[in-house]
């Protein structure tokens, strides 16, 4: 017998959401976590728990939010070493019985590179699988992450999309770089700050803030880095909610919160489209970086057949000219 599915009309859900906020030390990732929260509490209600994986230094803003009556508006979970991806399960399942609506995590980034995390775990996964054996650990490098991945898929699909709790989790970064060969020759290309976690987090966000060094909470949108461009996601129905040059506060985690569960809430509206001279400036824009890195061939191959464009676009010459 065939399998039955169920055809109904088609509307948006109730979407709890998942928040990333991405940035090294020093750049309001904790604070603006929190007041994010406190905003989607106002709105969700229940508790906000804030997983703690930073020791004492993690409560330092803690105090700064508090109920109407005094008490604490945030509850406390300390998190230490082993930071494996079930225990990181563990800790969000744990929060939500207790009646968390939005859980902090801060930081994510230690299921990653800490004691008891991915790549602690693919390391014992290699010993027991081959010893101090050189050869049998090359041979089994690919398969000792089998575990350690399966452990991450189920702390993202049970954890994490699967929950009906906001979460909002905080990945530190690091400033990196890229060797690449250009024109035969060896070169390091900056990545800018990129986020300290697997790439599975970064896709499953509904929403991803890099927060450079000394933003104090406001997120950078349209990074130049092409690493930090990984680490930003702002789909249309959030450019209204969360934008350019503005800062991470409780009203923007109550408006994230109000369009999650209102189903009536619209998308933004869709970005005006761009004129043909805008669209040109993008593209010459895009052909300029890539000459920068070595690509000044092509560049101007494309300046040589673009040139009755420029006619037509009508570009004044001393826009041309810059």
């Amino acid at each position: 017998m065939s399998r039955q599915f169920t055809i109904v009309d088609g509307h948006r859900d109730h979407h709890p959401l998942f928040i990333g906020l991405v940035g090294p030390s020093s750049s309001g990732k904790t604070r603006s976590a929190l007041r994010l929260a406190v905003g989607m509490q106002s709105v969700v209600g229940g508790e906000i728990v804030f997983i703690n994986t930073e020791g004492k230094r993690g409560t330092m803003d803690l105090d700064l939010f508090k109920k109407k009556d005094g008490s604490p508006a945030i509850k406390h979970m300390a998190f230490d070493a082993p930071y494996a991806s079930l225990d990181y399960l563990d800790a969000i399942l744990q929060a939500r019985a207790s009646g968390a609506k939005t859980i902090v995590i801060d930081s994510l980034s230690h299921e990653h590179e800490q004691e008891g995390g991915m790549l602690d775990y693919q390391e014992q996964e290699l010993t027991r699988m081959a010893g101090d054996d050189y050869r049998k650990r090359e041979t089994m490098q690919m398969l000792a992450w089998g575990k350690p991945k399966a452990a991450r898929r189920k702390l993202l699909t049970r954890g994490i999309m699967q929950t009906d709790v906001n979460i909002i989790a905080c990945f530190r970064a690091k400033e990196t770089s890229k060797p690449v060969k250009m024109d035969g020759k060896n070169k390091v290309i900056a990545m800018g700050f990129m986020p300290i976690a697997g790439d599975e987090f970064v896709f499953e966000m509904a929403l991803s803030c890099l927060l450079l060094p000394g933003s104090n909470g406001y997120p950078t949108w349209h990074p130049e880095n092409p690493g930090e461009k990984i680490a930003v996601k702002r789909p249309d129905h959030f450019v209204d909610i969360v934008r350019d040059g503005e800062q991470l506060t409780e009203e923007v985690g109550a408006k994230l919160a109000r369009w999650a569960t209102d189903r009536n809430a619209r998308p933004a509206t869709a970005p005006k489209e761009k004129s043909p001279i805008d669209q040109y400036a993008i593209l010459l824009g895009e052909k300029l970086k890539a000459a920068s890195v070595g690509e000044i061939d092509a560049l101007t191959l494309w300046w040589a057949e673009t040139g009755e464009t420029r006619m037509a676009l009508n570009i004044p010459p001393e826009r041309e000219e810059k």
